[in-house]
């Protein structure tokens, strides 16, 4: 995996990190404040786009890789 698709990774997980310690400090989600529903929201939204910049360089590894392999000689 690539250094790009890990750095990615990782700021998803931070997101969704900060979003889970929001979420735990509520046992009761209906007592959330808005603004904190609001930055939840936020957070995993964030990491929803990086998870998905992260699939996308993923697959682009895959296929450069394939494309810098020499062709199978049949």
């Amino acid at each position: 995996m690539s250094e790009q698709y890990k750095t990615l990774m990782e700021k998803a997980m931070s997101c969704l990190h900060l979003a889970r310690a929001i979420n735990d400090r509520y046992p009761d989600p209906s007592k959330m404040p808005a603004e904190e529903a609001k930055n939840r929201k936020a957070l995993l939204d964030e990491a929803h786009r990086l998870r998905h910049l992260a699939d996308t360089q993923h697959a682009q590894d895959e296929l450069e890789g394939l494309a810098a392999a020499p062709a199978d000689a049949t």
